[in-house]
């Protein structure tokens, strides 16, 4: 009997349906825009095909993404997005400038439009300049959308933090938080801007924000602010500033509700600057003043996870990438915190980015804090219980055709880290170029593994 015949009629309900539909056009949606592929529009037309019942279901994966930019004809898309057409099944809107200068001016007559779309929980805005729209347009979009729940800002440039904390205030039912390469011309917000009481629940919160940005650790102390609940169940947090104490108070006000941690200490450059700037005859000499606040960050936040560690960490994940700086073992500290027992995944990649660090790196300190680091409990979930320990070499440079002497490997992974190497808990793998500075030579393709 054919397919159409057996699903035809009311006999499905919506959800039974709805299952059979995400199960025919999987899951691969299109993360910049999240529109589904052409081959899934595809079966998605085909499946409207089958009954009466299909065809809102379809539509409203098919048509729940409202892009634009300044190609857009509002005529057309007036004609197309009404209340009896294709405007109810609008649930994510997306704006995108296409350029390089974000100008963003083509969103003030698009406003008034948008406001027809009364089911929008989702806004994503890319390639922006946030303050190149009008300021009337601003607000009524802020107003239509103030139940908004997912908010994607990706290559954004606000005149200052005062606006940025002014749209991040605006929606205050946000469970989906995504912050990449948000920046602003000047710091001006007022305190009570990152000083909020009100209750925030994420399900994911991601963080990349760019280093040039005036003023890294706003966000951290924005989400903290004076609130009595913050819970955030998966995170992802790219750090490049050297401040770390306004990301300590953030970990340690979501250590009990995370339940994935993807950590990256990235390295900005700013100590090596620092440290050149000291020679004499340099053109942009630092002060020793300046130099001297740098180490003090490091001093006083070791001191603070000293005196108070992190405790009752919920996470089932932790995911931490250290490039070796002066602050990698506070960061490395932190690290270690965040995980117990009861974590069953944790991989940390400690990665050298200069052939001068290799000697710089107190190796058995790294090996006493990883040993340190309690074995994970076996799990009576599906879950991997796993601890990985990764040293990456990324300098510049082509890597070695040769494989890993392996032999030679677990010499040198015995003489430098003799308690992890003993305590077989942790898979230890070696990644990059060809090991210079250290006893022998070692070439890797990143493939092999202790």
């Amino acid at each position: 009997m054919p397919i159409h015949s057996t699903l035809r009629g009311r006999s499905f309900p919506a959800e039974a349906i709805r299952m059979i539909v995400q199960h025919l056009i999987g899951t691969k949606w299109c993360t910049k825009t999240q529109e589904p592929p052409e081959a899934i529009q595809k079966n998605l037309q085909a499946c409207m095909l089958i009954s009466r019942d299909w065809v809102h279901i379809c539509r409203d994966l098919l048509y729940r993404v409202l892009n634009m930019s300044p190609r857009t004809v509002l005529t057309e898309y007036a004609a197309m997005y009404t209340q009896d057409r294709l405007a109810p099944y609008v649930t994510l809107i997306h704006l995108t400038s296409h350029s390089d200068d974000k100008q963003a001016s083509w969103l003030d007559p698009a406003v008034p439009f948008l406001s027809r779309f009364t089911r929008v929980d989702s806004l994503m805005c890319h390639q922006l300049d946030w303050g190149t729209v009008h300021i009337a347009a601003r607000q009524s979009l802020i107003i239509q959308l103030s139940s908004l729940k997912v908010l994607h800002l990706q290559d954004m440039v606000f005149d200052g933090s005062a606006q940025l904390l002014s749209m991040l205030n605006a929606f205050p039912r946000l469970a989906d938080l995504h912050l990449t390469d948000v920046v602003w011309r000047v710091t001006n917000h007022l305190p009570h801007q990152i000083a909020s009481t009100n209750p925030l629940v994420l399900d994911n919160l991601y963080l990349e924000i760019d280093q040039d940005c005036p003023a890294h650790r706003l966000l951290p102390q924005w989400l903290v602010g004076q609130r009595d609940d913050l819970q955030v169940e998966d995170v992802q947090i790219f750090w490049v500033d050297i401040e770390m104490e306004s990301l300590i108070r953030f970990l340690r006000k979501i250590a009990q509700s995370v339940d994935r941690l993807i950590l990256e200490f990235k390295d900005n450059g700013l100590w090596q600057i620092n440290e050149d700037k000291m020679v004499e005859d340099s053109d942009e000499a630092a002060t020793p003043s300046e130099w001297k606040l740098l180490q003090d960050e490091v001093a006083i936040c070791t001191a603070a996870i000293q005196l108070q560690p992190f405790h009752g960490c919920s996470a089932r994940h932790v995911d931490i990438v250290v490039h070796w700086t002066p602050m990698a073992m506070l960061q490395l500290k932190i690290a270690s915190q965040l995980v117990t027992e009861d974590t069953p995944f944790f991989r940390i990649d400690l990665v050298i980015n200069d052939p001068k660090d290799l000697t710089a790196v107190p190796w058995h300190e790294v090996d006493a804090l990883l040993a340190s680091i309690p074995p994970p409990l076996p799990s009576e979930e599906d879950e991997p219980v796993a601890r990985l320990f990764t040293v990456s070499l990324r300098w510049n440079g082509t890597p070695e055709s040769n494989q890993v002497d392996r032999v030679l490997f677990d010499t040198l992974a015995n003489s430098l880290f003799p308690r992890v190497s003993a305590g077989n808990v942790y898979t230890m793998r070696y990644e990059g170029w060809k090991l210079e500075g250290w006893p022998g030579d070692i070439e890797s393709d990143g493939e092999d593994e202790q």
